[in-house]
């Protein structure tokens, strides 16, 4: 039987809030006491280091002849993709200037809007020029707490701080009422493969059909043959299974 040893994480109230891998522990570089109290056996974390500032939005563009846009063209209908990923990289970040959130796709826009191409071919093969896309971070923090490592944190510390956004923050409440508001043409999950299922089981509720991928930011999608993993997900009613 493996053994993990993780150490407490306590908001400013005392309450434990999640963990962090013992290893992780031992190897943080950053006790930046604006955001966290770093003490012999746990950590403080502070209620700043979730504020506005520090939060990857969600973010829409426009794809028009394969040119991306900031803003749509009038009198162009565009074809409306959501397409969502579980937590922030750390690229999304300017560390210079107080660690504030940049766009989401920083260092990478270039190899999504290739894969995004072709992946839109390999679903829709009709000719289909034109593309609204929101990219929706459904845990808008640093869920690997490299600010905090400055490296990647282990998968356990990973899901650990994960699950407190999406489930005690409520970003998961946010997500379901973002969909039952928003309407889209097709729904991207391109989430890593630990959290693919959960996803996919939140998109479940709302919408009858998802597209799986590999995550953008993978090497899979700066490959010269990119592979995208591409899956259809078709979610079926209780009475479509019942009688099926």
């Amino acid at each position: 039987m493996k053994i993990v040893q993780t150490v407490p994480v306590y908001n400013r109230k005392s309450k434990r809030v999640t963990s962090l891998k013992v290893d992780d522990f031992q190897s943080i570089k950053n006790e930046n006491e604006e955001f966290f109290d770093v003490q012999g056996d746990f950590v403080i974390i502070k209620d700043r280091f979730f504020r506005m500032p520090h939060l990857v939005k969600p973010w829409t563009f426009w794809i028009e002849n394969g040119k991306p846009l900031l803003e749509p063209s009038e009198n162009t209908t565009y074809t409306k993709v959501l397409f969502t990923v579980e937590a922030p990289d750390k690229n999304e970040f300017d560390y210079k200037n107080e660690f504030r959130a940049m766009n989401p796709l920083v260092g990478y826009f270039q190899s999504f809007k290739t894969g995004f191409m072709e992946l839109m071919q390999q679903i829709s093969p009709e000719t289909v020029e034109n593309y609204e896309v929101t990219f929706y971070t459904l845990v808008p923090y640093q869920t690997s707490l490299h600010y905090l490592l400055g490296k990647k944190g282990s998968n356990q510390t990973r899901l650990n701080f994960w699950f407190y956004g999406w489930i005690n923050l409520k970003y998961r409440n946010d997500f379901m009422n973002y969909l039952k508001q928003h309407t889209f043409d097709h729904y991207i999950n391109g989430s890593t493969s630990a959290f693919k299922g959960i996803i996919s089981q939140e998109l479940s509720r709302v919408i009858d059909v998802e597209y799986q991928v590999h995550h953008p930011n993978s090497g899979f999608w700066k490959r010269k043959n990119i592979r995208l993993g591409l899956k259809k997900i078709v979610h079926l009613e209780l009475t479509e299974i019942a009688w099926s």
